[in-house]
């Protein structure tokens, strides 16, 4: 059947930049008592995601599951919200509901009124608010709000981490996964 696994992720946001790194793989076999005794998160990013909103620009860095690993670029995806007057709070944000649907899933989001970026985690993006929670409608994918700081140093610079890997466009990337 489906595993399930949880990681740990960080979103990183200046005015026209953003950038989302999931840390470490924290997945087992249910079946494999073995193995779940030494899974492991690491803090080495294996796929992050940096968007440059100036640019219009995603470029991303993901490991397959047979280990080659990619550098992918293409346009921030342009995605159709509907946005609800649902209200609830997280993380002590006022947050509103909206939906979309993206490469064939629905996604529900809930952005903060008073965050005025149009970012999230991962490829979402494009709602009046930074979006804190996300899931699809199986919960198959769900991002979950833990924590938001605001850094005031000035030296500090949101770009994408240094890789070795292929550079391909979406398309090559997505082709190579099956």
């Amino acid at each position: 059947g489906e595993t399930d696994f949880s990681r740990f992720a960080t979103l990183e946001i200046s005015q026209h930049k953003s950038l989302f790194v999931l840390h470490g793989t924290a997945g087992f076999d249910a079946a494999d008592e073995e193995r779940q005794e030494i899974t492991m998160v690491t803090a080495e990013p294996d796929r992050w995601y940096f968007s440059d909103r100036s640019k219009g620009l995603l470029n991303s860095f993901e490991q397959t599951m047979i280990g080659n690993t990619f550098q992918i670029s293409e346009d921030i995806p342009k995605l159709e919200w509907n946005i609800t007057e649902v209200e609830k709070l997280i993380g002590g944000f006022l947050c509103k509901l909206a939906n979309t649907t993206f490469r064939g899933r629905e996604y529900e989001a809930w952005y903060a009124v008073n965050l005025p970026l149009p970012m999230g985690p991962w490829k979402l993006n494009g709602l009046p608010g930074l979006i804190l929670e996300a899931n699809d409608k199986e919960q198959e994918v769900v991002f979950q709000f833990y924590s938001f700081q605001i850094l005031l140093d000035p030296s500090i610079r949101i770009d994408a981490p240094p890789c070795e890997a292929r550079k391909v466009p979406f398309p090559v990337f997505f082709e190579s996964q099956y």
